[in-house]
């Protein structure tokens, strides 16, 4: 097993920035799809359809270049390579469906999410400061209750 030297780090951090357009140029592209997204007009649902399309044939192509790069599970990243592709094309056939899958995605994920809420504020009620209600959705509010400090408290880990 080899070292990374600071010189080596140096190096690598040298090529990383020397693609700081790169992040300019996708910054750009994302604000002006979300511009195109929130002007809400007929062809929206189909150009989220699209969107997810491309995204999905990207994260498949980025999977099978992954095959090169890693040592073990290439299997996976080649399933899931062809996965991607296989959805990325059929959302790309049928954008609107695409549409209507994401929306229920979506819907059950901020089900989900609010369900969670919900049992975890009853659960921790006596130490959430109002802080906690303002976390966005996907962050973790069940550390609160399973972390150190509630270990510390005398409950069980979750």
């Amino acid at each position: 097993m080899t070292t990374m030297t600071e010189f080596d780090a140096m190096q690598v951090r040298g090529q990383a920035t020397r693609l700081w357009w790169l992040f300019l140029a996708t910054g750009i592209a994302w604000t002006l799809i979300s511009f195109a997204i929130l002007a809400s007009d007929a062809n929206t649902p189909a150009l989220i359809g699209w969107l997810a399309g491309f995204v999905l044939l990207l994260a498949g192509l980025n999977e099978l270049v992954a095959i090169a790069f890693t040592a073990e599970w290439r299997w996976l990243h080649g399933v899931l390579g062809a996965l991607f592709i296989i959805t990325g094309l059929m959302a790309l056939v049928e954008p609107l469906q695409t549409f209507g899958i994401l929306a229920l995605l979506v819907g059950w994920y901020l089900m989900l999410k609010g369900i969670s809420d919900i049992v975890v504020s009853i659960a921790d009620r006596h130490r959430r400061s109002l802080w906690a209600c303002c976390s966005p959705p996907g962050s973790s509010s069940w550390s609160s209750v399973c972390g150190r400090s509630g270990i510390r408290a005398g409950r069980p880990g979750c």
